[in-house]
């Protein structure tokens, strides 16, 4: 399990170093373009950085992290071609089956699994659990055969507990994401 939250905790940090501009309103955007199909955007969280640190043809991996201040939490996310998913154009469109085996995959950390929506309705699937004594957030998505996975750790300066507001942060902050087309 350790493997796999560092795992993602790079590919998090592989997947932020998108572009990243202005909203409006003075807040950051964060923007993801997946292999020049579509594109993800999401307002990045006061204080947080988003970085890329690794992408290829399958997979982008990055992370967001806060400017120098270790006490809040690092998101990591990971965005991965599935061949399983192909034919899945949103998480939306699984049955529930299919919803019932990609819970499964996390039967072994005993964790609690919920469903909320970004604002424009795509369905996302949040694991809370703990691993050792640290807690963790995992929030996933499918999109256009992609799995779209972020994590939440705690920061590095913290008793490894997550706070109902850093939990709620990170949730609005996929619950934000839009996904823009950008061919067919």
């Amino acid at each position: 399990m350790m493997k796999k939250m560092i795992s993602l905790l790079l590919a998090a940090l592989l997947c932020c170093g998108g572009a990243l501009a202005e909203a409006p309103a003075g807040e950051k955007v964060g923007s993801i373009n997946v292999n020049g199909s579509y594109e993800i955007s999401a307002v990045v969280p006061e204080g947080y950085q988003m970085t890329v640190v690794q992408e290829d043809s399958s997979r982008i991996q990055g992370t967001l992290r806060a400017d120098e201040d270790g006490t809040r939490p690092i998101l990591a996310f990971s965005i991965v071609y599935e061949e399983t998913y192909s034919d899945i154009d949103r998480m939306n469109d699984m049955t529930e089956e299919d919803l019932a085996f990609l819970e499964g995959t996390y039967a072994e950390q005993n964790p609690t699994i919920t469903y909320r929506e970004t604002a424009h309705g795509t369905k996302l699937m949040c694991v809370t659990g703990t691993v050792g004594t640290a807690d963790f957030l995992s929030i996933l998505t499918i999109y256009r055969g992609y799995m779209i996975e972020f994590d939440v750790f705690p920061g590095q300066e913290t008793d490894g507990k997550l706070t109902e507001e850093q939990v709620n942060m990170a949730v609005d902050f996929l619950s934000g994401m839009t996904f823009t087309q950008l061919r067919e």
